[in-house]
């Protein structure tokens, strides 16, 4: 069962496996170094754990293991725009786990918003609201 869930300590072996297992992965978290599980538990306790009136980080989770990471930041509340970003394991690739998932993750945060973006296993996108003001 699929589900857009809080970062927690708990998936820690998940993102190790996660990075270690593909590479094309690393453009997500930048020169970061995700190879230890010390690593990985600090990165989700600083960098997807967290919230702010500006970004949060949603795991995308099957069965309980966190398959990927959908985003937004930038979250602008007055025009209800941000910019949201994913990415999936490889092994979790192709089963729309990341439509599904900027679905859920941004209803309530960006209301009346609209979605384009790609279909790649990693991407960003800009979400803007339905209607201008």
């Amino acid at each position: 069962m699929q589900k857009c869930r809080q970062w927690d300590e708990s998936d820690t072996g998940h993102l190790l496996r996660a990075f270690g297992a593909n590479d094309d992965l690393a453009t997500q978290v930048g020169d970061t170094d995700l190879s230890t599980l010390e690593r990985c538990q600090e990165f989700i306790a600083l960098q997807l754990a967290p919230s702010s009136p500006s970004v949060r980080n949603f795991a995308i989770s099957v069965d309980g293991k966190a398959v990927g990471n959908v985003g937004i930041g930038n979250m602008e509340h007055r025009h209800d725009t941000g910019r949201v970003y994913y990415w999936v394991s490889a092994e979790a690739r192709g089963q729309g786990l990341a439509s599904r998932s900027l679905a859920s993750a941004t209803a309530g945060h960006l209301k009346g918003a609209t979605c384009s973006g790609s279909s790649s296993s990693t991407g960003s996108t800009t979400r803007r609201p339905a209607s201008s003001h």
